[in-house]
């Protein structure tokens, strides 16, 4: 295939084009943009909610997939920098494996009038063969990643600093995959150009330029160290833009170059555009922005573009949102041998009900926890692993980090009923405190495990129920739930939390008496980053961390108690 991508001058001169105006590698697609592999568009969900709702990301980019499942590092995954819109990050190229990814994939393959650009990785070119060939019904395209600076060894930078291995893995696809290759560079090398050229020698159809800066050495990431994103690394993203293209053009080679790292407004496409830049990378500017604010990010940008403006840059969120302040713990109250309430000395500005934290204990990891109230902090722990057991060994007067509040507040809600179980009693429990609910329906396996039904109790009509009929009614909350429906209990709005499981059925019975706008679900699913940046906690093309954890059940049906994502990013049926 002759690979090339037509842009006509219009979109070069001014980016203005649409659809009839851009092919890349023959197809047409719908806009200028990619978001970089590993950031926000990170599994087929999102993937196939951008392409629907998002027309300016004509290339979608997955995160990078590999041979087997891979969870990643532990949280820390992501942190702020002090330089301005700046972030490093040490994700560890977690992913479902090939096998998962294309079973998902299929489901959405063509997609019309965007282009997917599957990023692939491995050790060696064997393996990359491998996946290409597994992948090539579903993809575009695949960006090799050559490049990840906090990769094991063998694999990422260590392929793409040595100009040998770059120019031997990538002809060594180009001789057995038909679909367009572009390798993606690290800027972390002196002879970057000799490298670009190498690859383009060796068969490249493009170029994407560049990944992070590093690896730079971080405290807070459990990795202790992990490349750098954002305005810092702008200067360096420029220079190796304009070094590919003169590089390109020396060769007499036609090819696209995707120019990312630091792009956070329309002035700076422009300066991508005219280093030579023919397709423009988003990350780290999407930080904190839920997906209405995406949406908006992108049609503003495109219409900066058609004319002399910047107005999307207003939309980008220039406060750092990932900073911990320590809180000292002033009481722990035991509520069974694994449930604990832990109490500590002060409030979260700005936090409200429905809004969760991180909680981080440096060396072991962080966890997400929602609030139970905030006058001050008081949160609900389960001991189930590393992080919750080491809690439970804080005493009063200990310290844990936090950073928040993240996530969505309960709006006002008027005669609500709510239904909780576990630990999801938790946000209810902030919930209730302020807003005074009709109802409360709390369910636990035995009557040790009813949490706050005392504080309850003293706030609205409260139902207790137990698995094994220790306390209250004997059965799962939502048969309760349902029978005091059935004999008159009144209902204008409602919402629950607690296992998902129990949610939905929750939900599934409240629908015969409400709306589904007027359900809300405390969607808790597995939150690494808080600020929509890894995507794993996905339902319905929703990142649950960002759009939720509030949210109505029309807006994660039909996903929603049906199924759901492990840290690989793999799909899991409930």
């Amino acid at each position: 295939m002759h690979c090339h991508i037509k842009i006509l001058a219009k979109l070069y001169n001014h980016l203005a084009a649409r659809i009839d105006d851009m092919e890349l590698f023959g197809k047409k697609i719908s806009g200028p943009f990619t978001i970089g592999s590993g950031i926000v568009t990170t599994n087929i969900g999102i993937i196939a909610k951008f392409a629907r709702e998002i027309p300016q990301v004509g290339v979608l980019t997955t995160k990078s997939i590999g041979l087997a499942p891979k969870p990643g590092n532990i949280e820390p995954i992501f942190a702020d920098l002090p330089e301005k819109n700046t972030f490093i990050n040490a994700v560890g190229l977690g992913n479902p494996g090939f096998e998962a990814f294309r079973a998902e994939a299929e489901k959405i393959y063509p997609l019309k009038n965007r282009f997917l650009l599957v990023s692939i990785f491995d050790s060696s070119p064997e393996g990359l063969v491998k996946i290409a060939k597994g992948l090539e019904g579903i993809a575009d395209g695949f960006e090799l990643n050559f490049s990840c600076p906090h990769a094991e060894k063998g694999y990422g930078i260590h392929i793409g600093t040595s100009c040998e291995l770059t120019g031997r893995y990538t002809k060594k696809l180009k001789d057995q995959v038909s679909k367009p290759i572009i390798v993606k560079m690290t800027p972390n090398v002196e002879n970057y150009s000799e490298i670009v050229e190498g690859a383009l020698n060796a068969g490249a159809d493009g170029i994407t330029a560049i990944n992070t800066i590093g690896p730079a050495d971080n405290e807070v990431l459990s990795h202790g160290k992990g490349g750098v994103s954002g305005s810092f690394v702008k200067p360096r993203a420029l220079e190796c833009v304009k070094i590919t293209r003169e590089v390109a053009d020396r060769l007499g080679k036609k090819i696209p170059i995707i120019g990312m790292g630091g792009i956070m407004d329309a002035d700076d496409v422009r300066q991508f555009r005219d280093a030579g830049a023919t397709i423009f990378g988003v990350g780290s500017a999407l930080t904190g922005l839920d997906t209405s604010s995406i949406k908006k990010y992108f049609a503003a940008m495109d219409k900066d573009l058609q004319g002399n403006q910047n107005s999307c840059a207003s939309i980008v969120i220039k406060q750092k949102l990932m900073q911990y302040s320590p809180f000292k713990i002033t009481e722990i109250r035991q509520v069974d041998h694994d449930l604990k309430i832990f109490y500590f000395d002060r409030a979260i500005p700005h936090a409200r009900p429905g809004h969760y934290v991180f909680a981080w204990l440096k060396g072991v990891a962080e966890k997400p926890f929602s609030l139970a109230h905030n006058n001050p902090v008081m949160l609900v722990v389960r001991a189930v692993g590393p992080f919750t057991k080491k809690m439970f060994e804080l005493k009063v007067g200990g310290t844990v980090m936090m950073r928040g509040p993240y996530g969505t507040a309960y709006p006002e809600m008027k005669d609500s009923v709510l239904v909780g179980g576990g630990t999801g009693v938790a946000p209810l429990f902030f919930l209730a405190s302020q807003q005074l609910p009709s109802a409360v329906f709390i369910g636990g396996r035995t009557a040790n495990q009813l949490l706050l039904k005392d504080e309850f109790s003293k706030i609205c009509m409260t139902f207790v129920s137990t698995d094994d009929g220790s306390e209250g009614f004997k059965g799962y909350v939502t048969d309760l739930l349902a029978g005091k429906l059935k004999s008159g209990l009144k209902i204008r709005s409602f919402s629950t939390a607690g296992p998902e499981i129990m949610m939905k059925k929750a939900a599934d019975i409240a629908a015969n008496y409400l709306p589904e706008d007027k359900i809300l679900l405390s969607t808790e699913r597995y939150y690494k980053c808080g600020v929509g940046i890894c995507g794993v906690c996905e339902c319905n093309g929703y990142r649950t961390c960002i759009d939720g954890p509030i949210m109505t059940a029309a807006s994660v049906a039909p996903d929603f108690g049906r199924v759901h994502r492990d840290k690989t990013g793999k799909v899991l049926h409930f």
